[in-house]
């Protein structure tokens, strides 16, 4: 969208494009709209747009019949904290807006189960997300152990059948699947659930400095404690009239943006050089590596604000 320039769109006829899936990490709601406004003139279908449920296990997406286009939905934040997927009319000021990722079909299946004791959770319960399927690998190669624990899980009461652990979060409602996150880069700060990609979105809406989709935000021990910290490259080329970047009020800018969105007092945030943050091949934040290279101090930084 961003190289979508007047002269590059006035050449396409997209009236023939069937279907176009979208599996960020997340799928956000408003770069949908912004798509569909770009690209509809030039005879894009917003009918084709399919966002998915990207998973290598299941041989490139979770199973999900498509043909809705962009379906989402707005919840409550502060009961989402708590797992719990409670709607309120789009536009609320106490709403987050998520998008499905398609829906069960044929000779697939989808479940929310509790992680811990593997019971199966109802509609508006988040929990981590189990599919099973044709698709579905058989295993790691060379890891039996991992594969076990992996593609063979079993929901509680429900023998029969064997499930894939996605590891990831999120809930089912009329049918639909909503995704929060990733369980192992939940931050669990004062007893409430905080949604990495949530706090680096609110990093790259407070300060234009910092690259798109190329932050990182985890949970550190600090005396016992789980503490904050926000990893974030600095595009320098967005910086104002040539002059360079005022690190410290910067940093006061993220801090308090991320204060007044999650009550949350930000332990340390780290500038970085372009190209610091590690990244799967198809670009989605690898934010435990982020997080060994923070400790290890292996990262490429401009500078840093400790608390």
């Amino acid at each position: 969208m961003r190289k979508a320039t007047p002269e590059a769109l006035s050449a396409l006829d997209l009236s023939s494009w069937r279907s176009a899936y979208c599996g960020a990490e997340p799928v956000r709601a408003g770069t949908m709209r912004r798509f569909l406004e770009t690209f509809s003139p030039r005879g894009f279908s917003a009918s084709a747009l399919f966002p998915v449920f990207g998973l290598a296990e299941t041989t490139l997406k979770a199973p999900g019949r498509q043909g809705r286009g962009v379906v989402t939905l707005s919840v409550d934040k502060k009961a989402l904290e708590a797992d719990q997927a409670v709607p309120l009319p789009t536009g609320d000021a106490q709403a987050t807006e998520l998008v499905s990722c398609g829906e069960s079909e044929e000779g697939y299946g989808l479940a929310i189960v509790e992680p811990e004791s593997r019971e199966r959770l109802p509609d508006g319960r988040v929990g981590e997300i189990w599919v099973y399927g044709p698709s579905v690998a058989q295993g790691y190669w060379r890891k039996p152990e991992l594969s076990e624990e992996t593609f063979h899980a079993r929901i509680r009461g429900e023998d029969s059948r064997e499930w894939l652990r996605t590891g990831d979060l999120g809930f089912l409602r009329d049918g639909l699947l909503y995704i929060t996150g990733r369980r192992k880069d939940l931050i669990i700060i004062g007893g409430r659930n905080h949604y990495p990609q949530d706090i680096e979105w609110t990093v790259e809406a407070a300060l234009p400095e910092v690259r798109p989709g190329c932050g990182a935000a985890f949970s550190v021990d600090v005396d016992g404690e789980e503490r904050l910290v926000v990893v974030a490259e600095v595009d320098t080329r967005r910086q104002q009239g040539g002059e360079s970047l005022d690190l410290q009020a910067a940093a006061a800018t993220v801090r308090q943006a991320i204060n007044e969105a999650y009550q949350l007092r930000l332990h340390e945030l780290v500038f970085l050089k372009p190209g610091s943050v590690p990244k799967t091949s198809s670009g989605k934040i690898q934010r435990q590596a982020a997080r060994r290279a923070y400790l290890e101090r292996g990262l490429q930084r401009v500078t840093e604000e400790a608390a």
